[in-house]
This record gives structure tokens, C-alpha cells and sequence, in this order.
């Protein structure tokens, strides 16, 4: 109900799409419940609008860079997909590797350097809802991941662990490589 407003204006803007809600909605303002070809609702709302492209923005992502100091960075689109194919190629990632994601997704190095490569090589990812040193461990004990990518602090975290010490980390495909992030 609280949403019913956007709905209206939504659905003014695109008159081909059909909205369908899990919810109530005041007497006579409910939506319709068949769905329409995607493609024509977009084409409805992209004719509104200026067309996606490649220069447009599409993600402010957090990072620290060499500086240490965390700083919002607004990513195109096609700075996005560059990124993500060099750091595809720099850890030679394919549908067989399995990475595990600990890093925060409003993080470039949690998002951009590991997972969104990992999905467009289409590799198995695993995501944390947020960094456990224990739970990193036991992931990476129990699920073998092949890649993993940590900053300093959360590589202190891990070697300042009780558990770390007998932890046995496995060598070849799993396993095979932990990407450290820039510090100062």
C-alpha cells in the first residue's frame, strides 16, 4: 500500500506493463495480474528515457585504492564490463572454478574483482552476508573454493584466528588462490 503511488505513476509511464502485487492495495487501485512481454514494457519505459549505453553510470561501488581510505567511485556500465573481463583474465576464472565472496558487494573489491567475473565465466559463487573469520575458515575447509579475494584486515582477521593455525589450506585446483587487496 505504502508503494501504490509509484504504482500508479509506473504504470502511467508504461502503459504496456501489468504490475503484480503480493500485497493490498486500496479498493479500485490494485494492479493487474497478467504479466506482458517484458520487451514491450521496457521498450515503453526506455522510450521515455535516454537508451542504456555503455557511458551511462550504473554503480557507485566503495574502494580504498592504494590510499587505505575508503572513497565512492560511480562505475559506467562498460567500465564495469572492462573491469570484470581483465580480472576474469587476470585469475584465469572458467565455469569450473568456485569463488567465495566474504568482501561486502559495496565493495569494488567484493563485487567487481571477483564476483561479477565469477558470474560472467559462469562459475559456482558463494556469498557471505558479511566477513566471519570462523565462517571463512569452516567455507574454505568445507567447500574448497578456488578463489577468494581479502583485503589486509580481514587476512589479520583470518591469521589471528585460534582456528587458523591448524587450519590445512589445499593446494591445486582447490584452493588454488587467494587475491589480496591494496592497503596502506
Amino acid at each position: 500500500p505504502e508503494f501504490t503511488d509509484r504504482v500508479d505513476a509506473f504504470k502511467a509511464a508504461c502503459p504496456a506493463a501489468s504490475v503484480i502485487s503480493f500485497g493490498g492495495c486500496p479498493a479500485g487501485r490494485g494492479p493487474a495480474t497478467a504479466v506482458p512481454r517484458a520487451k514491450d514494457a521496457l521498450a515503453d519505459y526506455w522510450r521515455l528515457r535516454e537508451p542504456p549505453g555503455p557511458h551511462l553510470p550504473c554503480l557507485l561501488v566503495y574502494t580504498s585504492g592504494t590510499t587505505g581510505r575508503p572513497k565512492g567511485a560511480v562505475l559506467t556500465q562498460s567500465a564495469l564490463i572492462w573491469n570484470a573481463m581483465a580480472s576474469w583474465h587476470m585469475h584465469g576464472l572458467t565455469a569450473a572454478d568456485h569463488i567465495l565472496t566474504v568482501l561486502p558487494l559495496f565493495h569494488v573489491g567484493g563485487l567487481n574483482i571477483q564476483t561479477v567475473p565469477a558470474l560472467l565465466a559462469g562459475a559456482h559463487v558463494t556469498l557471505h552476508a558479511r566477513f566471519d573469520p570462523a565462517a571463512t575458515l569452516t567455507a574454505i575447509a568445507r567447500d574448497k573454493p578456488t578463489l577468494t579475494v581479502l583485503v589486509p584486515a580481514t587476512l589479520e582477521a583470518l591469521r589471528a584466528h585460534p582456528d587458523f593455525a591448524g587450519h590445512r589450506f589445499h593446494r591445486g585446483r582447490p584452493a588454488r588462490r587467494t587475491s589480496p587487496g591494496a592497503g596502506p
